[in-house]
């Protein structure tokens, strides 16, 4: 005796889909929701798409798709062929961020004859709703170059050779650029200038700012630059293509004892 066993044909009775979506910004959502029969199995064949939305004004339809068009919640029901399913949608849009502060500028120091890593707390992001409200939206930062800045867990940075680039913080469809400039100290020394007498510093071409500090007043000239001051503690910086000389004049009695500190900025 032979027994003869006959497959039926199962029909669609579930569609495959989250209950719930929550989106940051208005790009279309693919919505081809697959569809399973009563046993779970999938039918490669049918697809559930978005037939109506409860709140156009918040969540449009498109060809096979949906998109927020403003802050809110809708129903978006897929169906295909008898069956249908509700899906809510959440809009939660970003109007604008706001980042502080809006650059960033740090110097890396000499230890040992070696320049040392800076690490800096993260920035202060706040993003905004259509409404101004402060909204609880993921936000994502990222360095446009990790050999200069890179980004670490809980978005702290560390600030690792000298160089200009960005960090980009985004939230939905929204981006913010912050600028960011990473100069190194070549050198930080004490100089002795003897009474009438004056002391030099050869400077290299690039940008530079220098700090100096005298025990008191102390003459300051820059060649290449338009800078003569005198004073106790003098800074200042520019651009020397060509190079220059840093000069310092002590015009009176004694002997001046000052701690010169010179800084290279990366190049614009």
């Amino acid at each position: 005796m032979f027994l003869a066993v006959v497959a039926g044909c199962s029909g669609p009775a579930e569609i495959d889909t989250v209950g719930q979506y929550t989106l940051y910004d208005r790009r279309d959502v693919l919505a081809d929701a697959a569809v399973r029969d009563e046993r779970g199995r999938l039918l490669p064949d049918l697809v559930a798409l978005p037939v109506q939305s409860s709140d156009p004004s918040v969540v449009a339809l498109g060809e096979g798709s949906f998109a927020c068009v403003s802050s809110g919640t809708a129903t978006v029901t897929l169906a295909a062929d008898e069956l249908s399913k509700a899906v809510e949608v959440r809009c939660s849009l970003v109007e604008r961020i706001e980042v502080s502060p809006t650059e960033l500028e740090v110097i890396l120091d000499l230890v040992d004859g070696i320049l040392e890593p800076v690490e800096l707390e993260a920035l202060r992001v706040e993003v905004l709703d259509e409404s101004g409200t402060a909204t609880d939206v993921p936000v994502h930062v990222r360095s446009g170059n990790t050999n200069v800045v890179s980004v670490g867990p809980n978005d702290v940075l560390e600030f690792n050779n000298p160089g200009r680039t960005s960090l980009t913080v985004s939230a939905g469809d929204t981006v913010v650029e912050v600028p960011i400039i990473v100069g190194e100290v070549i050198s930080s020394e004490a100089v002795a200038v003897n009474e009438a007498s004056v002391s030099t510093i050869d400077i290299r071409p690039g940008t530079w700012r220098w700090s100096v500090r005298a025990d008191e007043p102390i003459g300051l000239a820059v060649e290449g630059c338009d800078v003569q001051e005198v004073g106790p503690e003098l800074s200042g910086g520019c651009a020397l293509p060509d190079g220059g000389r840093l000069v310092l004049t002590n015009s009176d009695e004694g002997l001046r004892r000052v701690a010169v500190r010179m800084v290279r900025m990366p190049d614009a």
